[in-house]
């Protein structure tokens, strides 16, 4: 073990796994265990998706492990992970049999600006949400219309797959 002093406090380390230890008496020290999400956001502050605030909102869902109970809050905790570029929470989400293996989440200079839900339909283990994102790339705005598709599956929505009705015109 190892130790480095900061200030006024010691943080050991294992030295063979570089793993932060907490000391207990007769000078044993445990593993630390931290529970992390890279992509925190804030918790009083509105949530990306438009609901409430994000803590009683998506990040249940991304956070906390929650299950959404239904396509549309998935639907919105997505583009909340979206706006994270949260790589993990997207694919844990997207059903396997259409779930894309390349990155999905990446930080490419989008800044989402909003999202609108304009219907969400469900009919026992499938529903569809129909939404309008609003995005930023480049300084140029864009919009993402959508009709979603979600499967439920042991008590768990999955997004499926989505048309584009404005691309049909």
């Amino acid at each position: 073990m190892g130790v480095v002093r900061s200030g006024k406090s010691m943080r050991s380390f294992d030295l063979h796994t570089s793993i932060p230890t907490f000391p207990l008496q007769g000078g044993r020290s445990q593993p630390a265990v931290f529970f992390t999400t890279p992509m925190t956001q804030p918790k009083s502050i509105p949530c990306p998706c438009g609901g409430k605030i994000y803590d009683t909102c998506c990040a249940r869902f991304i956070e906390r492990n929650q299950l959404p109970g239904t396509a549309e809050e998935l639907m919105r905790s997505r583009y909340t992970a979206y706006t994270q570029h949260n790589e993990p929470y997207l694919k844990s989400t997207w059903h396997a049999s259409t779930r894309p293996h390349d990155s999905i989440a990446q930080d490419d200079g989008t800044k989402w600006l909003g999202l609108e839900v304009r219907k969400h339909i469900a009919a026992g283990d499938k529903a569809t949400v129909e939404f309008v994102a609003r995005y930023k790339v480049a300084g140029r705005a864009h919009r993402l219309h959508e009709i979603s598709n979600f499967v439920r599956e042991e008590g768990r929505w999955f997004y499926v797959d989505g048309s584009f009705p404005e691309k049909n015109k």
